[in-house]
């Protein structure tokens, strides 16, 4: 192994820093207006019968206004149902994450 000068350490250390800051990023999605303001659509998970849907945040949030719903997600999670076998057991995730 090379030798490092404090310095290089320094610098090496600072440029890690910047590039790990750069690509972490944490958005707080509490309502459908968050999801709506940051573009996140939801992939929506029947835990039942595995079909998904991907839900738009603006589409989401146009349908609970509509319908007076609140639009905090746990709120909107206990209305939604599968499409394909009815059952209200759904989870909701930020599009593209997997569990």
């Amino acid at each position: 192994m090379y030798p490092m000068t404090a310095p290089l350490l320094c610098q090496l250390a600072e440029s890690f820093r910047i590039r790990s800051h750069e690509q972490v990023s944490t958005k707080r999605l509490h309502t459908t207006g968050d999801l709506s303001r940051h573009g996140i659509p939801l992939t929506v998970r029947c835990t039942g019968c595995g079909h998904e849907a991907e839900l738009r945040g603006m589409a989401l949030d146009q349908l609970c206004k509509a319908r007076d719903w609140d639009r905090d997600l746990h709120s909107v999670r206990r209305r939604l149902k599968c499409g394909r076998c009815g059952s209200r057991k759904v989870e909701m995730l930020p599009h593209g994450e997997q569990r």
